[in-house]
């Protein structure tokens, strides 16, 4: 969650489950969803291949990119959730709430 920015989330190739809040949204391709500032969210490719979208925060947060630089430089082996959670904390830039939503709310 990020209390001081907006997010949408536009949906390339694959499909996106995303959970806003208590709701479950099916994302297919062409599929826009925005995510309000303070709005409890997560989303998962529950497609068989890899799954592309464009995301954009607003208004723009230098922490969100220092936030992806860093998760960028780690080594493959090194990144998942508790790192995910270790930087976002650390760089402000938003706050994990809980467990991705395949583990959450598995299909």
């Amino acid at each position: 969650m990020h209390s001081d920015e907006d997010e949408f989330i536009y949906i390339l190739e694959g499909d996106i489950r995303v959970k806003l809040e208590n709701e479950l949204i099916e994302a297919a391709p062409g599929s826009f969803v925005f995510i309000p500032r303070g709005t409890a969210h997560t989303w998962q490719n529950v497609s068989d291949a890899p799954a592309r979208f464009f995301a954009g925060v607003m208004p723009a947060a230098i922490a969100f990119e220092e936030f992806f630089a860093r998760y960028a430089q780690l080594p493959a082996e090194e990144r998942g959730t508790e790192a995910f959670a270790h930087i976002a904390m650390e760089t402000r830039a938003f706050e994990v709430l809980g467990p991705p939503l395949a583990q959450s709310e598995p299909r």
